[in-house]
């Protein structure tokens, strides 16, 4: 764990550049607006060194969203180039500095850095004093980001004064947007006692830590939740914990239309279990007329029963994508489950308002040659009646498709080359083409097909 490079800063220059206050104030905005372009970043970080009345300019986006807990080779994954430092006393000690705290609108907090470390009780023992300093604060972030291996932290390890100041944080007229991923047992309070002010909400679990009873993960208790939150959101992300939210989706107002979802543009939901999926359909009730983009995505068991996708249509809905990850041993033939496709059409057929569709499937399925003229969509009714559907003049506002396949092949007798794998793709792309090319309406796909020995070169 190095301090931040930022810790201290060079002498700079008395004289200051001859130029229009406002001219300055647009390049700096020009090279912040791409600080995930690390020479841009760069560009600014050098720029902090030209003068006094420069380096105040680009403090200003320098600090703008700073990184705690994070190595540079995480956030660089991420194409995150923002302030980045894992010393905790070494950035209180920068935070004291009140010109540059009052900088600091974005706060990203990765605690699993510090789990299991000597660092712990010296990062849970300073958070509340990072928090108190940071009184500028509109975004913040306890977050492993979006590494699958990276260690999920109960809330329950955080001591008492830490988790207050995240409850106060999270309390703040200022803080427009909140971001709990990879945190398990959070209690429902910390959510429902929001500010107004709140129009994101970011919450997420990896798929492995989710298998459990969704109850059991956080500790939703109903009579720590308000009849009606405060907040309005307008962009929702929640991934694998929907029944954290279940008080409000299915609450006495579940069904009006100023309810707490009823603002919603954005829903990005994925659902592991029929439970979860029930939970989707009042969701959407409540912002059937604003939602313009939705996200769903569904860890398919073929052996369980199918998921509820009893949906409303969304009138205003431009943008929609649709991912299924199939979990079930591998398909005993070279073949989709019927499950998937149908599923799809579930979930796609009666939202006729959308002008960009995407359709995600990852499917493990077992190669067996099939004969000549035997198709890999042969009577699958799933994909014939989303076809058909997509093709009547319902759908007529429908100018993007976007279709992408993933596919592992199980070795059954014969050996799996990479020429077997790429015969599989142009199979798959020329059955899509066939069902679902049309004039005057983009199609793009995107087809991947691998042995499991490919994708797992130790499995052998």
């Amino acid at each position: 764990m190095n301090p931040s490079p930022l810790s201290s800063l060079a002498p700079v220059s008395s004289d200051d550049p001859k130029l229009p206050p406002e001219m300055l104030d647009a390049i700096f905005d020009h090279l912040a607006s791409n600080k995930k372009d690390i020479n841009i970043y760069r560009t600014l970080l050098r720029c902090s060194f030209v003068s006094r009345q420069v380096r105040r300019r680009c403090r200003m986006h320098l600090f703008q969203e700073v990184n705690l807990g994070w190595s540079k080779e995480a956030l660089t994954a991420q194409e995150s180039q923002s302030i980045t430092t894992g010393t905790v006393p070494g950035f209180v000690g920068i935070l004291e500095d009140p010109t540059l705290s009052a900088q600091v609108q974005c706060l990203r907090v990765n605690p699993g850095f510090y789990l299991n470390t000597d660092h712990w009780s010296v990062f849970c023992d300073n958070l509340p004093i990072i928090l108190d300093l940071l009184q500028s604060l509109r975004s913040f972030a306890l977050t492993h980001g979006s590494d699958p291996d990276a260690l999920s932290v109960s809330w329950n390890l955080f001591p008492i004064a830490a988790q207050k100041a995240i409850q106060s944080c999270c309390t703040r007229p200022s803080i427009r947007s909140l971001e709990f991923r990879g945190c398990v047992k959070l209690p429902a309070s910390l959510i429902y006692s929001c500010s107004s002010s709140l129009t994101t909400l970011y919450l997420s679990l990896s798929r492995d830590a989710s298998v459990a009873d969704p109850e059991q993960i956080h500790d939703v208790d109903d009579r720590s939740i308000p009849l009606r939150p405060p907040w309005s959101l307008r962009r929702l992300v929640c991934q694998n914990v929907l029944p954290l939210l279940r008080p409000v989706i299915s609450g006495p107002f579940g069904d009006e239309k100023d309810g707490p979802f009823s603002s919603l543009r954005h829903v990005n939901v994925a659902v592991l279990t029929n439970h979860d999926a029930g939970l989707v359909a009042p969701l959407l009730l409540q912002s059937m007329q604003s939602l313009h983009s939705l996200e769903v995505s569904f860890t398919l068991s073929t052996d369980q029963t199918t998921f509820v996708t009893n949906w409303v249509p969304l009138p205003l809905l431009q943008r929609f994508h649709v991912s299924i990850y199939c979990v079930s041993d591998a398909h005993p033939t070279l073949h989709f489950p019927p499950e998937i496709s149908n599923l799809i059409y579930q979930a796609v057929h009666n939202q006729t308002s959308v002008g960009n569709l995407s359709i995600h499937v990852t499917c493990q399925m077992a190669y067996v040659p099939l004969p000549d003229g035997d198709a890999i969509f042969e009577n699958a009714e799933g994909w014939m009646r989303l076809s058909e559907c997509l093709n009547t003049a319902s759908f007529l506002q429908l100018s993007t498709l976007r279709l992408s396949m993933s596919i592992v092949l199980a070795q059954q007798d014969e050996e799996i080359t990479r020429a077997v794998c790429e015969d599989v793709e142009g199979r798959v792309r020329n059955e899509l083409l066939d069902r679902f090319e049309r004039p005057g309406r983009s199609l793009e796909l995107a087809i991947s097909a691998q042995s499991f020995v490919e994708l797992v070169p130790d499995s052998e």
